[in-house]
Formats: C-alpha cells, sequence, structure tokens
C-alpha cells in the first residue's frame, strides 16, 4: 500500500516510464525532484512525466535548472535550499 509523500524524488531522471500517472495519483506529492544533467544526450527529463508532474500541480526542482537541490524538514515545515548551476 502506498502512501502520501510530500517530496518525491522522481525515478530514473524523469524518464517517460520513470513515475507512471497511476503512481503520482497514490502518491500525491506535492514536490518532486527530478535528478538530471544539462543537455543530456538521453532528453531527460521527458515531456510527458513533466506534463503528467504539471497537470497535478506538483511543484518541480530540476537539478539541470535549478542546480544542487537540498530539502531540509523540522518535521513540520520544509525548506528548499538549491545552488544554481555554474
Amino acid at each position: 500500500m502506498l502512501q502520501h509523500a510530500d517530496v518525491l524524488k522522481v525515478g530514473h531522471h524523469g524518464s517517460r516510464t520513470s513515475s507512471t500517472p497511476d503512481f503520482l495519483d497514490a502518491v500525491h506529492p506535492a514536490f518532486g525532484i527530478i535528478s538530471v544533467g544539462f543537455d543530456n544526450t538521453y532528453g531527460h527529463p521527458h515531456r510527458m512525466t513533466l506534463d503528467a508532474l504539471q497537470s497535478r500541480k506538483i511543484v518541480v526542482r530540476r537539478t539541470d535548472e535549478d542546480g544542487l537541490v537540498t530539502v531540509v524538514s523540522d518535521g513540520r515545515r520544509l525548506r528548499f535550499d538549491a545552488m544554481g548551476p555554474e
């Protein structure tokens, strides 16, 4: 049984099959983090994955755009820090 998660580390660099609509609906994250290299030859993250996240109003942070993404929690609140790409 899947449970709700506030933050989802999107699987396999946001590939087409990494986070299915059923999975996203079951987990229902507020935030998704995609670890992906800038201008990678695989075309990750895939447009279909980005669309699935966007249609569910999941806020996305990407390492190719935001740099290093860190999530910190005090047990009640989340804080996102990003070191922009150089």
